[in-house]
């Protein structure tokens, strides 16, 4: 699949296009079957199409496909707080921040979440963890995000981005530095 394709069932999915964003994902998942971020985004229109039932089945494929996709156990939560189902969308919630802790939606969810539910502690947890997520520059965040599912080419293009273009924030040399370490390590497994 191309960036450009993904970009725009993106950019549709931002726009309220819906079934249009739906359409063309499940074209691409027909062209490409593991593909990932198109049945992320198959599932996630469903939900915004109030195909719940539909979401959750394209879910349990990803699932089968990609079990440590973070953003499938996130669209699972709100498919989860869309059915009124609390307990089940803060199980999907956590397991979404403990794949990957940089889903600043995540976090936000389950203070909600956890506030409903008069788990005052765990909501405090989880507005602190949003809360400093908010204060990284948004290119840090989303190259952790990239980086904790296992996408080290794209987090660092991401970072060293926003590096060359004066970014100097201590938690992107941390960042880059893990990304250089994975990759040292990923090079010795395959020796």
């Amino acid at each position: 699949s191309s960036p450009i394709q993904l970009e725009g069932i993106r950019e549709l999915s931002r726009l309220g296009r819906h079934r249009e964003a739906l359409a063309d994902a499940e074209r691409l998942a027909l062209q490409e079957p593991q593909n990932r971020s198109a049945l992320y985004l198959i599932a996630a229109n469903q939900r915004c199409l109030h195909q719940i039932d539909e979401a959750l089945t394209t879910l349990a494929r990803l699932e089968q496909q990609h079990p440590k996709s973070s953003l499938l156990f996130q669209e699972r939560g709100c498919c989860y707080m869309t059915l009124g189902d609390g307990p089940r969308a803060i199980t999907a919630f956590v397991q979404a921040v403990t794949l990957n802790p940089a889903l600043t939606r995540s976090w936000t969810m389950l203070e909600r979440l956890y506030r409903a539910s008069g788990q005052a502690k765990s909501a405090v947890v989880a507005r602190e963890q949003a809360a400093m997520l908010q204060l990284l520059p948004p290119e840090v965040v989303y190259a952790g995000r990239l980086f904790s599912d296992g996408d080290f080419a794209a987090s660092e293009k991401v970072i060293s981005g926003y590096l060359k273009a004066g970014g100097n924030h201590a938690e992107a040399f941390r960042l880059l530095a893990r990304i250089k370490q994975q990759c040292r390590d990923f090079d010795e497994a395959e020796r």
